[in-house]
């Protein structure tokens, strides 16, 4: 019987092109099952498929994944502005403060509309 031991930093492909910041996961999904991203020189059309970020060659249209280096952003989240990437309510985000910040920034944590403080 052959076992799969799946290695520390092993993630599905959907959340490997999240983490690099190529695209969101709702997004990624839909580019691998069009069959617009390869792994290693192949097409590859399932989102769970278990890949190692920093290791595997992944092509997403003509673009090529990189690691981009870490940064820490520090920012006093002001009241009325919610932490996520976008609002079906049209209320300001955290990301249209950094709407001069060039790459892909991911949050640490939450708060809340009524919540100021420091966000990471």
């Amino acid at each position: 019987m052959r076992s799969t031991v799946l290695r520390k930093g092993h993630v599905s492909l959907e959340r490997a092109l999240s983490k690099l910041g190529m695209a969101s996961r709702t997004q990624a999904r839909a580019m691998i099952l069009a069959g617009e991203v390869t792994v290693n020189g192949r097409i590859v059309r399932d989102p769970g498929m278990k890949v190692v970020p920093e290791r595997a060659k992944i092509t997403m249209g003509d673009v090529r994944a990189r690691l981009a280096k870490p940064r820490t952003l520090l920012l006093h989240k002001p009241r009325g502005v919610v932490t996520t990437r976008s609002d079906e309510k049209g209320r300001p985000t955290v990301y249209s403060l950094l709407a001069q910040v060039e790459g892909h920034v991911i949050p640490v944590g939450r708060l809340d509309m009524a919540t100021t403080g420091l966000l990471l």
